[in-house]
């Protein structure tokens, strides 16, 4: 069975590879399909993002097509940038984004420094079924970039109970905990029972 995840991101690709793996499963990329069409991310909630990439994808590559939208939420912004998120500040790179966040949360403390992961992840099947699963992963953001691990804000995302960011977690304990994971678990069910 082959599964088209929509994304380019080989992190994400990475970390959906290795939560499927004792699955009787292919992953395929949108390049492994040859897609090469930008599919615009303008819905107002991660589940209208996530769905609508799937139904692209899918009918696309006549395939069951998987597709995540995930975001952060900084309570600092008033909980953006949300689904903006990869967006956010579009002149910089991730490395300039993090340190721009925490210099602009500089002197804030505590749960001051309180932010969220949120995970859509949507499913759409070439028969037109489609299923949503949500997740999140609370934490706070650090005082400084930690970690070489993971992607994106990983490194700035920390976790109290762990004493560590994202991007210093092991790929098995972040593949337990993270928004991503949480919402794959539930996704995962469904597909187990859609490759059957």
């Amino acid at each position: 069975m082959e599964i088209v995840f929509a994304t380019k991101n080989k992190g994400k690709i990475k970390e959906l590879k290795y939560l499927v793996k004792d699955l009787e499963t292919k992953i395929l990329s949108i390049e492994d399909i040859n897609f090469n069409e930008e599919i615009l991310e303008n819905g107002k909630t991660y589940s209208e993002n996530a769905m609508h990439k799937a139904k692209e994808i899918s009918k696309f590559s006549n395939k069951i097509a998987l597709a995540d939208d995930s975001g952060i939420e900084i309570l600092a912004y008033n909980n953006a940038p949300g689904v903006k998120s990869s967006r956010f500040f579009p002149e910089l790179s991730y490395k300039q984004k993090n340190r721009k966040i925490i210099a602009d949360l500089k002197g804030l403390t505590g749960a001051e420094r309180s932010a969220k992961f949120i995970c859509a992840i949507a499913i759409y099947t070439p028969g037109g079924k489609s299923f949503i699963c949500k997740a999140e992963c609370k934490g706070l953001i650090s005082h400084a970039p930690v970690g070489k691990n993971g992607f994106g804000y990983d490194p700035i995302f920390f976790l109290p109970e762990y004493d560590k960011t994202f991007a210093e977690l092991h790929i098995k304990t972040k593949n337990k905990i993270s928004h991503r994971a949480k919402a794959f678990k539930k996704a995962r069910k469904i597909l187990v029972c859609l490759t059957r």
